[in-house]
C-alpha cells in the first residue's frame, strides 16, 4: 500500500526487461520449454497429416459456403419462379376472359345476320367500286387525255382482296 516500491523488485523488474527472453524462459518450467530443435523436426508422418488437416479445413469451409451459396440461390430463384408464375397464371385468366368476350361476339353478330335475313355478299372484283382520278386543271391536254381513257375492271376468277 505504499506509492514507493521497494528497492530489490525494482531490481528485479530491470533485470527481467534486460536480459529479454532469458528471463522469461528461465521462470518457466522444463516441460513447457520448446526447443527450437524440436519445432522443425517433425516426423514425416506428422507433417504430412498437418498437411491434410489444413487441406480438409479448407475444402470443408468451401464446401460449407458454397452450399450457402447454393441454398440462397435456390431460395431466391424459387421466390421469382412464384412471381413469375402468379403473372402467368394471371395472363392465362385475361386471355381466357378475351377469349370468350371474342366468341361472345361472333355469336352476336352471327344470331344478328340470321335474325335480319340478310345475306352477305361474296368477296369479287364484279361489286368492287372504282373511281376516276380527279380533273387536273395544270393543263389541258393532260385533263382530255385522262376523259378519253376509261378504267376497267380487271378480269380475274379470284377475289382482289381478302
Amino acid at each position: 500500500m505504499s506509492a514507493v516500491r521497494s528497492p530489490k523488485k525494482t531490481s528485479q523488474l530491470r533485470s527481467s526487461k534486460s536480459s529479454g527472453s532469458q528471463a522469461t524462459s528461465q521462470s518457466l518450467p522444463l516441460q513447457w520449454k520448446r526447443s527450437r530443435k524440436n519445432e522443425k523436426s517433425f516426423p514425416l508422418l506428422i507433417r504430412v497429416l498437418l498437411f491434410l488437416q489444413h487441406t480438409s479445413s479448407i475444402l470443408t469451409l468451401s464446401a460449407i459456403a458454397g452450399s450457402l451459396i447454393m441454398y440462397g440461390l435456390t431460395f431466391y430463384t424459387q421466390q421469382m419462379w412464384n412471381r413469375q408464375y402468379d403473372k402467368l397464371q394471371e395472363l392465362q385468366y385475361y386471355e381466357r376472359n378475351v377469349t370468350s368476350i371474342h366468341e361472345a361476339l361472333k355469336d352476336e353478330i352471327a344470331e344478328q345476320a340470321k335474325t335480319t335475313n340478310e345475306t352477305f355478299v361474296p368477296l369479287t372484283p364484279d361489286y368492287n367500286l372504282y373511281l376516276e382520278p380527279a380533273m387536273i386543271s395544270h393543263s389541258s391536254e393532260t385533263a382530255s387525255s385522262s376523259q378519253s381513257r376509261k378504267v376497267e375492271p380487271p378480269k380475274t376468277d379470284r377475289p382482289v382482296a381478302y
